[in-house]
């Protein structure tokens, strides 16, 4: 597949500046960036234009080993197809969108700038310990069986909820509508990945790639699939 149909762009359409650079390391941003590059893949207007999920390029992003751990990928791709539907299709040449200019069209993110991550405090001189608060303030219902917990313990967490009868996926899905299990692609790389560094930093890039509330129900739909907004 040509880089005209991936839809290659100069810049990602999600902002990763403003995370702190003193707690994301060089080998952890690496791996967002490029999460970050398929997910702007995956998005199109088809020839009807209506919102449609790449196939080839979901596929192509759950192989990935270096995002998505090689017994999770097929879980990934069913539970996504599962609410999708016919929504999940190859690419009928159509209209490139990328991630973020999907909630234009009913996809749940709304991604915001490095400037609006600044002003809620986001920066990249943020230690953990003040992310932590400021989440924990704007997000005051957190269970602390989330915020107390052993970051290994909240990584393993995240494995046994995607493979329950009630998934995540089917959790989001209720509080947020079909499109939202698209969101859970790229979340799923950064809760297995990056709560190893520390919720708070792995709700942040979560914040970052798909918004504050979008980013909050996923992270309450992950420690309970019967989670309500």
């Amino acid at each position: 597949m040509g880089s005209s149909q991936r839809g290659s762009r100069s810049e990602p359409s999600v902002h990763l500046e403003a995370l702190p650079s003193s707690i994301l390391p060089d080998e952890h941003r690496r791996l967002l960036e490029r999460m970050v590059e398929q997910s702007d893949q995956l998005l199109f207007l088809d020839k009807t234009c209506e919102l449609a999920a790449d196939r080839d390029a979901l596929i192509r992003m759950v192989s990935d080993e270096s995002l998505i751990p090689a017994d999770l990928g097929y879980i990934e791709v069913l539970e996504t197809a599962k609410h999708l539907g016919r929504r999940l299709k190859g690419f009928d040449g159509g209209r490139r969108l990328t991630w973020a200019e999907g909630e234009k069209y009913g996809l749940p993110v709304s991604p915001p700038s490095a400037d609006e991550l600044r002003a809620a405090g986001i920066s990249e001189g943020t230690s953990p310990e003040e992310l932590a608060e400021l989440l924990k303030k704007k997000f005051p219902d957190l269970p602390a069986s989330l915020t107390e917990a052993e970051p290994r313990e909240l990584q393993e967490l995240a494995r046994k909820n995607l493979a329950v009868n009630r998934t995540v996926w089917d959790c989001l899905v209720a509080n947020l509508g079909f499109w939202a299990a698209l969101t859970w692609i790229g979340s799923s790389v950064i809760f297995l990945s990056f709560l190893t560094l520390g919720w708070q930093i792995a709700l942040a890039i979560a914040i970052a790639y798909s918004g504050f509330a979008t980013a909050y129900v996923i992270l309450q739909c992950l420690v309970n699939q019967e989670f309500h907004f």
